[in-house]
Formats: C-alpha cells, structure tokens, sequence
C-alpha cells in the first residue's frame, strides 16, 4: 500500500479529504483514481474509505501553489461519487472553500501574522477568485468562537467567505434572465433562470414541479427528485455541458446546480424547528449529486443571492423583500448573503457576493491506497 499525506477538514456544512498538489501525481486520471479509492467510492457506506456515506461528506480538495499573480493558492474541488465510481471536477464546493484557507496557514502555504489572516484563493475549476478572512492564534487558523450556522453543529470562528466578481464570467450564461426549457414529462415546458456565479445553477419554482409540504416529506419522495433531474439536465444540455439528459446523470451529476424556490412560507425544518414566513424572503430545495441536500451547497446560495437580486428571474419574482442583504429559507434552517450586481455595457455582471461559515480541523495523517 502506498500512504500518502492528508487531511480531513469540515467547512460549513460538508467535509472534504484534503491533499497538497505536491502529494499527488499530475496525471488528473491518476488522481481521480486515488481520490475514489480514498474516500472509498463505489459503495453506499464507503466503508473501505474515508467518505461519510452521504454526497456532502464525500468532497476532496487539492491545494498547490497559486497559477494566477493575485491568488495565494490554487484550489481544485473534486466531487467524488458515493456508489458510483465518478469523480467530477466541473464545479465548485463553496462550503468546502471556506476551509481551504484556514488549511493553506495551517500547513505553511500562506504566512500568517497577528490576530487575523486574509487568503486569497484562485478556484481552478470555475477560475474564481476567493477571499477568505478567519481567526489565526500563534500562526494557525483558530476555530473557536460563538458563531454558529444552520446545518453544523456547534459554535465555531467566523470565516468571511467572498465571491469576487470577474469581466470573464458573464453573470448569464445563456444571455437571458429567463427562459422556457423542453423538459420530458412537462408539455409545456419549464421556465428557468440560469446564472454562474458560484456554480451554474438553474433555477425553477416549487409549483411547476408540484412539490408541497414539509421538508421532511421531500428526501425520500422519489417523483421530486426525478422532476428535478430532469429539469438539471435539460439546463446541462442547454448550456453544452452534455447532449443528452442520461450523459448528464452520468457524465455532469453535480453541474450544473438545480435550485427550486417558492415564496417565503412557515414550516418545521428538519432540526424540529419551526421557521416562520417572516424569517426569510424565499424558500428553497435543491439536490446534491441526485439527492436532497438538507441544506444549501454554499456555491449554490451564492448563484441564488445573485438571482435574489436580478430584476426579472424566478428567484427575484419569488422574493419578499429587496437589497442587498439575501436570506433563503431551507430544509435545516437559514442562510444570509450580501450581492452586489453591476451592469456593464448592458450586461450583468457580479461585483461582490459575501457569506459567512465555520470550518475546523479535523485529523491529519495519511491515507492508504493501492500501489
């Protein structure tokens, strides 16, 4: 067996197998490889590896030396599959962002001195910029504060997690607030907005899809998801990912995002706790990997804040309230974001899309795989 050095770290809500560029080979199919073997993939319980059984404790991260003059590091997501043996690099994790910083002080990629650290983090996959700002004691990330987020448990340091906007990345990807896609099963299609920021993500509404009640009722309702993924696709084939919606079940599960939304409603989360319409302006659901995620990929509640705020898109339309502060209602709680859009031109673009999470240390070691 070979044992190679790694970390596991939590950042916001999901986990991910942490790796040094270095400690890998380049050859990205070599990587993937080791990566699945890691985390164990290709079982339900990945019980020979590392993953947590569940798509959002089943992340990698690799961390090398920044590509780009104002980046500190460069940060490359890989999201491998549970069951299945695919490892897909098209988009972003933003809960796992934010513990790349926190990570590159700790193991002396970044200098660190005084009470606080400020990392900036070029994301390979999207070619986003991050800001990451967080607590650092004696040189290292320090974890420990009274801040809290809806979906982990405990109390952590604040770390301020921002998108930074770029010329590059129009904020529509197809040119349009919103459009009507041909989805099999809807014969009158479904009206989408699709944007980028974070990670291309489509958005819907609840109603088109027919999802009612509670939360707790959506996991294992199978029509949902089914509805859902083949919304997911039909905005895959639209956007040129993939030609066919099977290619993107197989080829393209975690990109694009698919978010759907309804106006702000009271309801029990899935802590037992009772939200109140008047507790967020929007509520949300969407899928990870294909299935329900209890909360919200960080990636996509930033592409939905940018949403929140585009004159003309679902989201938009389903909001109650206006400015710049955003905050989403969904299965385990709440999320507040700030987004800043600009016109430039006559197009849109994203300036600033900020948010705040917890991160921590989790072990560090080695991992062992196959020769």
């Amino acid at each position: 067996m070979k044992q190679i050095p790694a970390a596991i770290y939590r950042g916001g809500t999901s986990r991910a197998l942490f790796f040094h560029e270095k400690d890998l080979p380049g050859d990205k199919g070599q990587q993937d490889r080791i990566i699945l073997q890691a985390m164990g993939s290709g079982h339900a319980l990945q019980v020979d590896g590392l993953g947590g059984g569940n798509p959002l404790t089943s992340k990698c991260a690799i961390i090398g030396p920044p590509s780009m003059p104002e980046a500190d590091v460069d940060y490359t997501f890989v999201y491998p599959g549970v069951e299945s043996l695919i490892a897909d690099r098209r988009g972003n994790c933003g809960n796992i962002s934010s513990a790349v910083g926190p990570f590159s002080v700790n193991e002396g990629l970044v200098d660190s001195k005084g009470d606080q650290a400020v990392v900036t983090i070029h994301n390979t996959n999207t070619r986003a910029i991050l800001r990451a700002t967080f607590p650092v004691r004696e040189g290292r990330f320090d974890p420990s504060g009274d801040f809290a987020i809806d979906g982990a448990p405990g109390k952590g340091s604040r770390v301020a997690l921002e998108f930074l906007g770029s010329p590059d990345q129009p904020l529509l990807p197809t040119g349009k607030v919103r459009e009507r896609l041909e989805v099999p099963g809807f014969p009158q299609g479904v009206e989408v907005s699709i944007l980028s920021p974070g990670n291309l993500t489509a958005f819907c509404t609840m109603a088109a899809l027919g999802i009612k009640g509670e939360p707790a009722t959506w996991e294992k309702d199978a029509d949902i998801w089914e509805k859902i993924e083949a919304v997911r696709g039909a905005a895959a084939v639209r956007l040129g990912i993939v030609k066919t919606l099977e290619e993107a079940r197989t080829d393209s599960p975690a990109v694009p995002k698919i978010v759907a939304v309804s106006k702000p409603r009271a309801y029990t989360d899935l802590l037992g706790r009772h939200q109140t319409a008047e507790s967020h302006q929007f509520t949300i659901l969407t899928a990870a990997m294909g299935v329900m995620h209890r909360a919200i990929a960080v990636t996509g509640s930033v592409a939905t804040a940018a949403a929140a705020v585009l004159p003309g898109s679902v989201v938009h339309d389903h909001r109650v309230g206006e400015g710049s502060e955003v905050i989403l209602g969904h299965p385990s709680g709440r999320i507040s974001l700030t987004a800043e859009l600009e016109q430039v031109d006559g197009v849109w673009q994203s300036r600033k899309i900020a948010l705040n999470r917890t991160a921590r240390e989790i072990m560090k070691g080695f991992v062992f795989v196959g020769e």
